[in-house]
């Protein structure tokens, strides 16, 4: 029996113990499971909050935003009006530089048809690639005869400053070297333009003329090239340094356009009405001066010789009676045939003699 009790004892110790532990374990499971309600619901407050909060930032995120928005809208919408303002003066300015050019244009075209040479001279003062802009550019070369020559446009060229031209018609004009004598040989094609030679200097982009013995070959180039607009006439130059205008002022050398000549030294404004007065500007200079005075002198004696034989025809006893004046006169020796300096004043033919009264017989 008390092995009995003492085996029941253990059994309900042993069930006891189970019982504490199963007790145990169900009540940190309770515990557990108390603390993870209230882990969850205080999970679910914070998540509260936090959506919440979220919200609120994403509400406020969105204001901001649109409120961004709506500026950079407005801002876009002002640009766009002011882009699409200034795209339309562009496109007036455009539309008005495009009539400009094609009005620049159409003078252009008309430039090239009715004068090539201007054209010519033009593309040549363009053109950093001639040989002459070449030989400016660089330095001079060493050469025994000097540079090479080269052909410049006529019209490209300049005349100097202080050139001056003499455009009287006359004797010396019409010789070998004269301007007018130049200009029949060119043209009647005795001398082509390439054989005149001139000696020119390139100062601030521009082509003077610089030697004044060389003015009466520019000039008639110059001639030359206006009758023959067709095509540019090409002058054979010879290019030297600038230091031919040494004294000439930078401020008078930019003033000075070189584009015209004054005529200095002209004998005659308008053409002297008479003959003889014609002649003798037409022979100044000429070694056929001297003779020309006296051919005009042996012409005014001749003229007066004629007036008194004509006088004496119509009053024949006249004739035997000469004043003393005349008698005088005719038995004076000619005068010495020295060329009267210009303008020389024709001399008046010699009086008449005087009618003496008729005595009644």
């Amino acid at each position: 029996a008390l092995l009995a009790c003492d085996h029941e004892i253990r059994r309900l110790r042993v069930e006891l113990e189970v019982t504490g532990t199963v007790g145990r374990q169900q009540a940190s499971a309770l515990e557990a499971a108390r603390l993870h309600a209230a882990g969850a619901d205080l999970s679910a407050e914070e998540a509260k909050k936090e959506r919440v909060r979220l919200r609120a930032l994403l509400e406020h995120t969105t204001r901001e935003q649109h409120e961004e928005a709506l500026f950079a809208t407005e801002s876009a919408t002002a640009e766009a009006v002011r882009l699409r303002q200034r795209i339309e003066g562009h496109r007036s300015e455009v539309h008005g530089l495009r009539q400009v050019l094609a009005t620049q244009e159409a003078l252009w075209t008309e430039v090239r048809c009715t004068m090539p040479c201007t054209a010519s001279a033009a593309e040549f003062l363009r053109d950093p690639g001639s040989p002459a802009a070449l030989l400016v550019s660089g330095p001079l070369p060493l050469a025994p005869g000097g540079p090479a020559p080269v052909r410049i446009p006529v019209l490209a060229l300049r005349w100097g400053p202080h050139l001056t031209l003499n455009t009287t018609p006359s004797w010396k004009a019409l010789r070998a070297s004269g301007v007018y004598a130049t200009f029949h040989q060119l043209q009647t094609g005795a001398t082509p333009p390439e054989e005149l030679e001139l000696t020119v200097c390139c100062a601030e982009g521009r082509w003077f003329c610089t030697r004044e013995e060389e003015g009466n070959r520019f000039a008639a180039l110059l001639m030359f090239q206006v009758l023959h607009r067709d095509q540019p006439v090409f002058a054979t130059c010879r290019v030297s340094t600038v230091h031919a205008l040494l004294g000439v002022s930078e401020a008078e050398l930019s003033a000075h356009a070189g584009l015209g000549i004054r005529s200095v030294g002209a004998l005659w404004r308008t053409p002297p009405l008479d003959d003889e007065d014609f002649l003798r500007a037409f022979l100044h200079e000429s070694p056929l001066r001297e003779r020309f005075e006296e051919f005009l002198y042996q012409q005014r004696r001749g003229r007066v010789q004629e007036a008194l034989q004509e006088e004496a025809r119509r009053d024949p006893f006249s004739a035997w009676l000469p004043l003393p004046a005349a008698a005088a006169a005719a038995q004076a020796p000619p005068p010495a045939t020295v060329p009267a300096p210009w303008p020389a004043p024709v001399p008046a033919p010699a009086p008449a003699p005087a009618r003496r009264q008729r005595t009644a017989v």
